[in-house]
């Protein structure tokens, strides 16, 4: 529950800074604490993913499936694709790797559009909200809060896309 929780924080804390990082470029993210902040929630994402082949899942049936073979079936066909997307830091590859054939600084390299990928670690959200031990109605709310939430990032991001379209005019 507690790492469900840090799981949570950290895809909010991505949420907000992926399109700063993407629109803005501010030198602040190109500190070391930052970075290692960036590097260390890259990490915790993709212990996620291994954790994803081990976690039981509750059936159509409503039973719960412990069976590791069956547990991977499911996980593979749902939400993997999503969550490797997600986890696997492109942009710090990509950037590397301009940066080594082109010899440009890191605030010169577009490949920082990579990290709108980790956006997709609020999908995870959703699956913690439906697994959350709770009342119906609070479940409600919490659901509620959450389609505004995502509306409130989905403003964040349009608006820092605009930002960076007008930028590169």
């Amino acid at each position: 529950m507690k790492f469900d929780f840090l799981i949570m924080f950290f895809a909010i804390v991505n949420s907000f800074f992926v399109p700063l990082k993407v629109a803005f470029e501010p030198e602040f993210f190109y500190s070391g604490p930052v970075e290692i902040t960036n590097s260390v929630i890259d990490f915790v994402f993709m212990c996620d993913v291994i954790m994803g082949f081990r976690t039981i899942f509750i059936d159509e049936f409503g039973e719960e499936i412990s069976n590791p073979w069956k547990i991977a079936k499911n996980y593979v066909l749902t939400t993997f694709i999503f969550d490797l997307l997600a986890s696997i830091p492109f942009d710090e590859f990509m950037a590397k790797k301009t940066e080594v054939n082109a010899g440009k600084s890191k605030k010169d390299n577009w490949v920082y559009i990579f990290s709108i990928l980790k956006l997709f670690r609020l999908l995870r959200l959703k699956k913690l909200i439906n697994y959350l031990q709770a009342q119906d109605s609070s479940k409600a709310i919490i659901r509620v809060m959450y389609i505004i939430f995502l509306l409130i990032i989905y403003l964040h991001c349009y608006s820092c896309i605009w930002w960076l379209l007008v930028r590169l005019e």
